[in-house]
Order: C-alpha cells, then structure tokens, then sequence
C-alpha cells in the first residue's frame, strides 16, 4: 500500500469523529472552559440567549496596558488561575466566589460569570442591565425607585442602561425591574462574543 492509499483510509475512518468534534465545539473558534463541577446560581436570558450564574469564577477588568499577569495580582489570583479572557476582562477561577450575579465596586474591582447554556461558553456579567422602557417612562424615576445608577439612556428608542448598586444580585434586580409598569424589558448585559482585530 502506498502513503496516499493509507492517508485516504485513515482521513476516511476519521471522518465521523472529526465532523463530530467540530459540530460540539463553541461557534467561532471559542474554546469552551469546563464548568460541569462548578457551583451554579440563577438561570437568566440576554439577547436571546440562555445564562446560568457560576461559582467559583469571578471576572476582572485589565486596566490601560495592564497584562492579564497584573489584573489577577490585583485581585490575589495566580497566573494559573487563568480560565479565558473576554472583551477585556480575565476569568478566574476564585474558589470564594458565590453563584450570586453581584458586581463590587473598587481597584479590584470583579465581575460575575455565567455561562452559555447552549455552547459551554463563559459570559462576563459587566455590572449593568439593559431595560426597554414603556413610551413616556422617565428613566431617573425608574433608577431612583429602585436605587439603581442611571448608566445611560437612549429615549428616542425607549432604553437605558442601568447598574445596581454594588452586591445587589443582578439577575433579581432585573426580574424585580420587568415587574414594573414602565418597563417593557430588563436583561442582564453580558460579554460573551467579542470580536478580535484581524
């Protein structure tokens, strides 16, 4: 048998298993973080996608020129706690961390994750919810009745953004927040897909 005979069988017997592992890995070249063992909090949607709150992990924001190495210094974390980087922020893991949707204030400031009930991948939990207000609704009274920082808003299409304060639980906040009159939806923000330069 010569090279090319025994290549085309091997590529043939290994066709199936390649197409497989190609059709359960995460969509645009993501690789998926193992979360199986990790604790688990709320389950929640954002943009049509489903979340589920993890323990264990939390998220920190690199500051300008600052290496993932000296983000997770700031926070006590080990290089080799390193899980995946999102949009500028390093996921840890942090063995402390509750399954709780909270965002803390300060330096060192982290953030939740969660992770992507469809493709296994993991999601920063920036901090804010994305709310579609009902016509006419004043997006300060929304943030002061429910002590939330008024972010930003965008009244000609009725959204604004808002961030609880620090240790609220995000996902409660954004269900007590669909609750309301004035509101037409609340989602928690996530970062999950991040596009890189080419």
């Amino acid at each position: 048998m010569n090279v090319i005979t025994i290549a085309v069988s091997l590529l043939l017997l290994l066709a199936p298993e390649l197409a497989e592992a190609q059709q359960s890995s995460p969509a645009g070249g993501e690789q998926a973080t193992p979360t199986s063992s990790l604790p688990r909090g709320a389950a929640f949607r954002s943009r049509g996608e489903r979340y589920q709150v993890l323990g264990a992990v939390r998220a920190v924001s690199r500051k300008p020129n600052e290496s993932d190495a000296g983000a997770l210094a700031r926070v006590s974390a080990a290089r080799s706690d390193r899980l995946d980087e999102k949009g500028g922020y390093v996921i840890y893991r942090d063995a402390a961390a509750s399954p709780i949707a909270t965002n803390d204030a300060g330096d060192g400031a982290t953030q939740a994750v969660a992770v992507n009930a469809g493709t296994g991948a993991l999601a920063v939990l920036n901090g804010n919810l994305n709310v579609r207000l009902a016509p006419g609704a004043d997006p300060a009274a929304v943030a002061r009745d429910h002590n939330l920082v008024l972010v930003a808003d965008a009244p000609r299409i009725h959204a604004a953004f808002f961030r609880p304060a620090s240790g609220q639980d995000l996902v409660q906040v954004a269900a007590r927040l669909s609750r309301d009159a004035r509101v037409t939806s609340a989602e928690v923000d996530v970062i999950e897909h991040v596009a890189e330069p080419q």
